[in-house]
């Protein structure tokens, strides 16, 4: 269902009448919860008849969906404390929540915007998918990604785990702008490919081991990722991306297509990318694993439908980062709100006699067991077991992945966020193939 902005401050959802009525719940944050993101959902129940969202704090942007007697907001915060009323007939639920933002300058992600020579973003007539609106809708997006990760991570036990992008002094995302050396005509041409071109132009200023480069780029449609940088095309966020918080849910449920891709699919493939930069450079399975599939899925976790005229969908089709959950728990980047200091080790996996060996200088956390694009993709937590070293049979590995006898990977990260990884062959390494 879409939402409707009132005024100012208040954002009305009509819903269908409904028998129960009920002051207004909220069930996805505590009243006085401390948050380190600044988009936070906030999800509850109503009378199912109508929802008034008022955003008392100056500056906050809402935008809300209902279904039945639920209901879900999606409220973009200014650092501090807000103040939400949430009301139906029944009466008014306030909701105090504080937004601290990260204070660390490490660990972080850093967002561009591309052009070619003589192109120049801020001019409406140069292209339609290019506009004086890319921080605004850079920057939505790059919320909304937090915020899914957030709530993935917390849905499943880890607490609200994600990423930290720079912001700047107003709390929005800090969005740079490169303008490439070479037309639009001569990158389309280069043998070197467009990738390659625009990761040498990232300013030498920001060419640190512990900053990551989201670049979303107006050359072509593109979509790749390794090591510290991350690039995409940027058509579909220009032409249907939403430019304020308040138009999000309608962004999520629109059923228009650019460059293939509807906006929630675009925020999905962006997130795959984006997780692979994060360390999650492989293809394990899983269930709406938006490392392997199920991009489009994000709209789930903030919707009740994929489009206004969808029946609602089921939580168990939420996308998620799935099994690589206890992966990212124990990685820097999702640890690093505020400044820390980590110690390096080596953290090594290595196979023989029969045996996968892992050993770290310092405590292990995690050790995955899995077949790249496969399922079950497997893993032992080790972190509350204070233990440097793991052992296990490679036999019983590969039976435990459906009965593997040629070969699996096996994946480690210990508990200050250093990872290996390395093949298992399985004959070459002793094992007995029974």
């Amino acid at each position: 269902m879409k939402p409707y902005l009132v005024g100012l401050l208040a954002a009305w959802v009509m819903a269908a009448a409904s028998e129960a009525m009920g002051k207004v719940e909220v069930v996805s944050v505590k009243d006085g919860q401390e948050l380190r993101y600044p988009l936070v959902l906030v999800a509850g129940t109503f009378d199912g008849k109508r929802l008034l969202v008022e955003a008392v704090t100056t500056g906050v942007q809402t935008s809300a969906t209902t279904e039945g007697t639920r209901f879900r907001v999606l409220a973009d915060l200014k650092s501090g404390t807000n103040l939400l009323k949430i009301s139906d007939a029944d009466g008014t639920r306030e909701l105090t929540l504080t937004y601290k933002p990260a204070t660390s300058e490490e660990y972080r992600l850093k967002a561009w915007y591309v052009v070619c020579k003589g192109e120049d973003p801020a001019s409406p007539e140069f292209n339609t998918h290019i506009t004086p609106l890319y921080k605004q809708k850079i920057s939505v997006q790059i919320k909304l990604m937090q915020s899914w990760s957030a709530e993935d991570m917390n849905r499943n036990g880890f607490g609200r785990r994600t990423f930290y992008p720079l912001y700047d002094a107003d709390g929005q995302a800090d969005v740079g702008l490169i303008t490439l050396p070479m037309t639009r005509e001569e990158v389309l041409a280069s043998p070197r490919g467009i990738y390659e071109i625009v990761e040498q132009e990232i300013p030498a200023a920001f060419r640190r081991p512990t900053l990551k480069h989201l670049a979303f780029t107006s050359v072509k449609a593109a979509a790749q990722s390794s090591g510290n940088f991350c690039l995409v095309g940027s058509k579909t966020i220009m032409q249907i991306g939403p430019s304020h918080v308040r138009d999000l849910m309608d962004a999520l449920e629109c059923p228009i297509a650019v460059d293939h891709l509807q906006y929630r699919a675009y925020v999905g493939v962006t997130l795959h990318e984006t997780g692979h930069m994060m360390h999650m450079a492989w293809h394990p399975g899983g269930h709406n694993n938006v490392i392997q599939s199920a991009y489009g899925n994000i709209s789930r976790v903030f919707t009740f439908r994929d489009t206004p005229a969808a029946a609602p969908h089921e939580d168990k089709d939420l996308s998620s980062w799935g099994v690589h959950r206890p992966l990212m728990n124990w990685n820097r980047w999702f640890m690093s709100p505020d400044p820390a200091t980590y110690k390096d080790g080596k953290v090594s996996v290595t196979f023989a006699g029969g045996q996968i060996h892992v050993s770290a200088e310092h405590d292990l956390a995690v050790v995955y067991y899995y077949m790249p694009g496969g399922e079950p993709t497997l893993y032992k937590t080790l972190d509350e077991k204070h233990v440097k070293t793991f052992t296990m049979a490679i036999d019983q590995a590969g039976k435990e992945l459906n009965g593997q006898k040629e070969w699996f990977n096996v994946m480690a990260v210990d508990v200050e966020g250093n990872m290996a990884y390395a093949t298992c062959r399985m004959k070459e390494a002793g094992a007995s193939g029974k």
